[in-house]
């Protein structure tokens, strides 16, 4: 038994049925691969974070502590006026504190008084 395959010349000098397309395909693809690896790569390293965390905790916790105060405040201020057993309402935003009162006491005093007064309205 023998099988007799007819090939045309072009398969004989050794050519590969492939089109030269699949080869440059495949060469593109490797290429768009190595692009966007390096594109990722390049992105994610090129945003830092500042020094700038130390010196916005210290603000913030001085805000924070008159800001503590003034809810406290308030809402003493609130039942002051209103009774011992009254539900305090929603504290407003905590003002700009003074120049010299943005302790914890200065914010107290102040949001008292603002409880006060509103609950008098």
């Amino acid at each position: 038994m023998q099988l007799i395959v007819e090939t045309s010349d072009h398969y004989k000098n050794g050519a590969t049925p492939k089109s030269p397309m699949s080869r440059n395909f495949k060469t593109n693809k490797k290429v768009f691969f190595i692009v966007t690896i390096l594109s990722g790569f390049t992105v994610l390293t090129a945003f830092t974070t500042s020094n700038l965390k130390n010196s916005t905790k210290t603000e913030i916790s001085i805000k924070s502590d008159f800001c503590d105060g003034w809810e406290d405040g308030y809402c003493e201020g609130w039942k002051d006026v209103k009774g011992q057993y009254a539900i305090c309402p929603i504290t407003p935003i905590c003002p700009i504190p003074e120049i010299g009162q943005d302790t914890y006491k200065g914010g107290y005093n102040r949001g008292f008084k603002a409880g006060s007064r509103a609950a008098q309205k």
